[in-house]
């Protein structure tokens, strides 16, 4: 899944639930920040989807966001939007390899981040329409969002 989809999804899981859209677009993008810059930048990793695209790393940085939720006092919100967002990137991200139990589980990296092109052509279609099904959602809730909030609000008290 590509940047737009992966924001996409992430505003259309704050709106549903009703949480922190700064919290679930952070989560929806950390496993990418993460992973690419290990692997492009430092250069550490083989491939760019370790170590944040698995369970070990959800459930760490869940536990964090869990200590910092309960010490401000936020009832779980903070805790529920890291991890609508957080899942919502690792389900997006399964028309490729996604080494979840990593690194309980060996998994076999490929060399080209999407393998073999041919191979990959179907679920790379497949995945670029759910994107985009994914932003045309997220702009049609948005605007009708919008449009909600700029009516005016109807009084119950009588007019004279």
């Amino acid at each position: 899944m590509f940047l737009t989809g992966h924001i996409a999804s992430a505003l259309l899981a704050s709106r549903r639930w009703a949480l922190d859209p700064r919290i679930v677009i952070a989560a929806t993008l950390f496993p990418d920040v993460v992973d690419k810059s290990a692997k492009h930048l430092l250069h550490v990793v083989p491939f760019g989807r370790l170590p944040a695209h698995t369970l070990l790393v959800l459930a760490l940085t869940a536990g964090i966001v869990f200590l910092v939720d309960r010490h401000y006092g936020r009832h779980g919100r903070w805790l529920a939007a890291w991890l609508a967002g957080y899942v919502a990137h690792l389900v997006l991200d399964f028309s490729d390899i996604v080494p979840l139990l990593w690194p309980f589980r060996p998994y076999g990296m490929p060399e080209h981040p999407l393998g073999s092109m041919g191979q990959h052509t179907a679920a790379i279609r497949a995945s670029m329409i759910i994107e985009l099904i994914l932003v045309v959602a997220a702009v049609i809730v948005e605007i009708r969002r919008r449009r909600r909030l700029a009516l005016p609000s109807v009084s119950t008290e009588p007019r004279y």
